[in-house]
């Protein structure tokens, strides 16, 4: 038998055929690689939205127990607002006994309600760090702080600043705010607020920051994804742990929310206010998952809104409160003298 020289030739892959299948790897790849980028996003929201239930079902035990006064700087924070008023508005002004639910400062709603059920740290430092890098982390909040820390600081090292997130989650200061007295005929609210706010929107005058004066708890936020911070002259984003001024308009664990961003700071910020886009500001610092923030409700219930939901105005604030100048509002719904039901 003779041997076939012709059919014992090896084929290989020609350079075009090589290019061809390069070229069509890459474009799968390309067409993949944004719907594996949604849903590994998706899985991202999953962990975020059980965060924000873990934030309700700790809000309800709470209020259930102290005749449903909400945490925050009436209550769990008071000690702070009357060191205010004695005139020790400086650094470094702190409650003598600490404890897991002490508030790191007057607008912390966070140690009251999470200290005991997540055995948080007693020393504030270390107990920020872990509210802000694990236990109630967004999986999607990668921004750290990278400013200066303010002098007289006890809280934290510059060291652990750099090594600490900005807080994933904040209430919605609007619910804490409240007039001196029903006689009161100025536009000043006692609470963690300045005139600033009160010029533009005012609560009932007789409004408590308790959970059955919101309104229809269904309809209101408690907890809103994206954290207030501070940026510095020299830049980067600033902690404001010990500073009283600052938590007077939220610190680190409060703001008005996307409709009303009226404070120094705030992650919800817009180009255009005739026509608000989520730009990369936006959706590095609260519109996180896909375009999407994640929010608790009072009455328990968790949601991903989009931006044209975020800015209800009506989400924010307790029910009878009044619009005064809708021009500072991100809310093309509402108007001057508006009251929210």
């Amino acid at each position: 038998m003779g041997y076939d020289m012709m059919n014992n030739t090896k084929k290989g892959f020609t350079l075009i055929e090589l290019l061809v299948v390069i070229s069509i790897i890459a474009l799968l790849v390309a067409i993949l690689m944004p719907a594996l980028g949604k849903a590994r996003e998706q899985a991202r929201k999953a962990v975020c939205m059980v965060n924000t239930r873990s934030c309700g079902t700790a809000m309800a035990t709470y209020t259930s127990s102290n005749d449903d006064w909400l945490p925050g700087p009436n209550t769990s924070g008071m000690w702070y607002h009357q060191q205010k008023l004695l005139g020790n508005s400086g650094p470094g002004v702190y409650p003598a006994t600490l404890s897991s639910t002490t508030p790191i400062q007057n607008v912390d709603w966070m140690s009251p309600i999470f200290g005991k059920e997540l055995g948080l740290h007693n020393d504030p430092g270390k107990r920020y760090m872990q509210l802000s890098n694990t236990d109630l982390s967004c999986p999607s909040n990668r921004t750290y702080y990278d400013g200066t820390y303010p002098s007289g600081s006890t809280f934290l090292t510059q060291d652990d600043l750099s090594r600490t997130k900005i807080t994933s989650y904040s209430a919605c200061l609007g619910f804490q705010v409240y007039f001196e007295s029903t006689a009161d005929q100025s536009n000043r609210v006692r609470g963690v607020t300045t005139d600033t706010i009160s010029s533009q929107m005012l609560v009932p005058k007789n409004y408590s920051p308790r959970l059955t004066s919101v309104g229809r708890q269904s309809e209101k936020i408690f907890v809103v994804e994206g954290a207030r911070y501070v940026a510095p002259s020299s830049g980067g984003y600033q902690i404001t742990l010990n500073n009283l001024s600052w938590q007077d308009d939220g610190g680190n664990y409060m703001l008005y929310g996307p409709a009303t961003p009226h404070m120094t700071g705030d992650p919800y910020k817009y180009e255009n206010p005739a026509d608000p886009q989520i730009v990369s500001g936006t959706e590095k610092f609260a519109y996180r998952h896909n375009n999407q923030l994640c929010v608790i409700y009072f009455d328990g219930h968790s949601e991903a809104l989009g931006l044209k939901e975020a800015l209800n105005v009506r989400l924010y604030w307790p029910k009878g409160s009044m619009v005064r100048n809708a021009t500072y509002t991100w809310d093309t719904s509402d108007y001057d003298g508006m009251t929210i039901r």
